[in-house]
């Protein structure tokens, strides 16, 4: 008997009506066992802290806590609690619904990266999911691909959200204090800017990690990578989100969901997990207008050094020039003229007006970052710096004729064509 209760569960171990099956995985703080009901035949997932934390107090609040918060959520793509409780040695136990497959991770890898138009059944499902948690009160603060199972089958790909174990209540659990210790919790590959910096989460923070997600699917790969967590941690927190072209064939109006639920500001995101299924959708739709008369945006730019200006201001004029460069192409702009003081660059809008206004919200944002970043950057030299931002026919001779549209003056404008429909825009707008 005693072999088969030792600091881990052997084959043949009772957990009340389980029977232990055989060991299944290992986290940080918990073993994870197969396990069967011995009335029911049903298989489990039997969770149980690891004899090493036994004695620690947060640990075992976690474990008590998921069991709670994970009793409150109910919806077919989320595992289900079957029931919970304690070994005779104190270590508490989770019974959940038993998921044959792999992880979303594994199962990327194995398949590779996805079609736009083929994320859009998995987003139905893990949105959905997520509806449910934050309906329930509920912050995940853990979506990633291992925290995404996919059930193995002939049919469609179905997956299960798990892995409630730093999920949080957005309202105090009764006799629960905060689970907070001052550590950073999550994944790094997919931490929100406002959980890196020990902010408010709420459901925007797992439209974030959505986001992330959202990326790796239709790119292979997640939209910040280093082998270094503090890097990895100010990728999150400063850089902006490589352009999705490069790494797949990505219509705008998608990329243009991706790059808002992964604003580094909450209040920039979609509100919850079925406006970004909504904005999804749409995007996915075939075009309502033809080629010849989809939209882009056009950014043109002047940096001009005074006359008689000092060498050390010519040379400050070459950083500011390659720095404006690196940022246009990574805010998904193509550059088409540069040379003489100005440089002249566009990027596609999608066809359809919400995803069209989504995107030019980003990029007029994008420009006035671009300005400001510049104004600061030229570090009290002689340079003058003027930006605008202007959306016309991408087919028509207007968008690469600057003279027609540009506005005088140093700072950072957009026209009239940039900022409809959208709240905030250059000049205050």
């Amino acid at each position: 008997m005693t072999s088969l209760y030792g600091a881990e569960l052997a084959a043949g171990a009772w957990v009340e009506r389980w029977k232990i099956e055989s060991r299944a995985a290992q986290g940080g703080s918990s073993i994870l066992y197969r396990a069967r009901h011995t009335t029911s035949g049903q298989s489990a997932a039997l969770k149980v802290l690891r004899a090493e934390y036994g004695f620690s107090a947060s640990a075992l609040r976690r474990f008590h806590q998921e069991a709670a918060l994970l009793a409150r959520v109910r919806h077919p793509h989320v595992v289900e609690l079957y029931g919970s409780g304690e070994l005779e040695d104190g270590r508490p136990w989770l019974a959940m619904a038993w998921v044959e497959g792999s992880t979303l991770a594994q199962w990327l890898e194995a398949r590779g990266r996805l079609e736009a138009a083929e994320v859009l059944p998995l987003l139905e499902q893990l949105c959905g999911a997520l509806e449910a948690v934050h309906a329930a009160g509920l912050v995940h603060r853990d979506l990633n691909a291992r925290n995404v199972l996919v059930r193995r089958g002939s049919g469609p790909p179905q997956v299960v959200l798990v892995d409630f174990g730093i999920a949080r209540s957005l309202e105090p659990l009764v006799g629960s204090p905060d689970t907070s210790t001052g550590r950073v919790l999550g994944t790094p590959l997919a931490l929100a800017p406002e959980q890196i910096r020990g902010g408010t989460v709420d459901a925007r923070t797992d439209l974030y990690a959505l986001g992330v997600l959202l990326y790796q699917l239709l790119c292979g790969q997640p939209p910040f990578r280093s082998g270094d967590v503090a890097e990895l941690m100010d990728q999150h927190l400063s850089a902006p989100v490589p352009p999705l072209a490069p790494l797949a064939p990505v219509p705008p109006a998608v990329e243009a969901v991706v790059r808002r639920c992964l604003e580094k500001l909450p209040e920039a995101r979609f509100k919850s997990a079925g406006q970004v299924l909504e904005a999804l959708r749409e995007a996915l739709q075939p075009a309502a207008h033809s080629v010849a008369s989809s939209r882009a945006a056009a950014l043109y730019l002047e940096l001009v050094a005074a006359p008689g200006a000092s060498f050390e201001a010519l040379e400050r004029l070459d950083v500011l020039w390659e720095q404006a460069l690196r940022s246009l192409e990574a805010g998904g702009f193509s550059v088409k003229t540069q040379g003489a003081g100005m440089i002249l660059a566009t990027a596609p809008l999608p066809a359809l007006p919400h995803p069209e206004r989504l995107e030019r919200t980003r990029l007029l944002a994008l420009a006035r970052k671009l300005g400001q970043g510049l104004e600061a950057a030229r570090q009290g030299e002689a340079l003058q710096v003027t930006l605008t931002l202007h959306v016309s026919q991408a087919s028509g001779p207007e968008l690469l004729s600057p003279a027609r549209w540009a506005l005088s003056g140093p700072g950072v404008h957009a026209t009239e064509a940039a900022r409809e429909g959208c709240e905030h825009g250059p000049d205050g707008s």
